[in-house]
């Protein structure tokens, strides 16, 4: 779909902008880098507790973890809110 977009983008001269809400527990460095390539718009939702959130089976990262991400400035292209 990303790059469908993308096409029409070029075709169009219209600048195009993804976005999403997560709770971030599944991403992982390539999804970022992908997501900061294609300029995202990323919304991030915590719901419930931290300590909750943390310990959910299948988390690879806690939401403090996440959190870092942004704040490192690691991915530039990720309009985080």
């Amino acid at each position: 779909t990303v790059f469908l977009f993308q096409e029409k983008e070029r075709e169009g001269g219209k600048k195009l902008k993804f976005s999403l809400t997560t709770n971030g527990s599944l991403l992982t460095d390539e999804i970022l880098h992908f997501f900061d390539l294609n300029r995202f718009l990323m919304m991030l939702s915590f719901d419930g507790q931290a300590q909750e959130i943390n310990r959910k089976p299948g988390s690879l990262v806690s939401s403090q973890q996440v959190i870092r991400h942004i704040q490192s400035g690691s991915y530039p292209g990720i309009d985080f809110r």
